[in-house]
């Protein structure tokens, strides 16, 4: 991935005329004079296509930001505490205390409303290692590239893009292998947790 994001970011920063591109930005790119949408062919994605960041292939408006004020809580409750399979047996002062103490968390926005169709946090020392945790997707945006721009943004695009990356899935291998995500090797223990999964 390391020549895909140099080749990505050469490019970005040529079209915003030098300077590095804006964390978001829905004007024109100084260079072309219009908004674009630039898409990398990358060895690791091809089976499931480039990673998406913004706007999805699809008919969904969305864009992604990773401001914690942003985040609307009532719906991460809503989702978490009733359609996640994992963390049930939390309370919702738990899950307010992981985003307060979340190393970072990224939201997926839909255009114009604002309305948040997905969710992802991660928890770090901030220096090798993250673990990525409580993504998902809401059912009414699956399939527009939504999982896609939630995970580029939290490890590819975010302050963590070398790091040791670590989660558990249930349901979603394929993304998050497009990621680099592998088994672990004979050198990984766990301790389950005895609060459930």
């Amino acid at each position: 991935m390391g020549v895909a994001w140099a080749v990505f970011k050469q490019a970005a920063v040529a079209a915003f005329g030098g300077r590095p591109p804006p964390r978001r930005s829905t004007g024109p790119v100084p260079a072309l004079g219009r908004p674009f949408i630039l898409m990398i062919k990358c060895v690791h994605c091809a089976r499931r296509g480039p990673p998406v960041r913004g706007r999805s292939l699809g008919r969904m408006d969305f864009e992604v930001d990773d401001s914690r004020a942003r985040v609307d809580r009532d719906a991460v409750w809503d989702f978490l505490s009733t359609q996640a399979y994992w963390g049930r047996w939390r309370r919702r002062e738990h899950v307010e205390q992981q985003i307060d103490l979340a190393w970072r968390v990224v939201g997926a926005y839909r255009k114009p409303d604002g309305r948040l169709l997905g969710f992802a946090r991660a928890f770090s020392d901030g220096v090798a290692s993250a673990y990525l945790a409580d993504v998902f997707v809401i059912p009414q945006a699956r399939g527009h590239g939504v999982g896609k721009a939630l995970v580029q943004a939290m490890i590819e695009d975010g302050p963590g893009r070398n790091f040791r990356w670590m989660l558990h899935t249930d349901d979603a291998h394929g993304l998050y292998r497009a990621y680099g995500f592998a088994e672990p090797d004979h050198t990984y223990l766990e301790r389950p947790s005895r609060q459930g999964s």
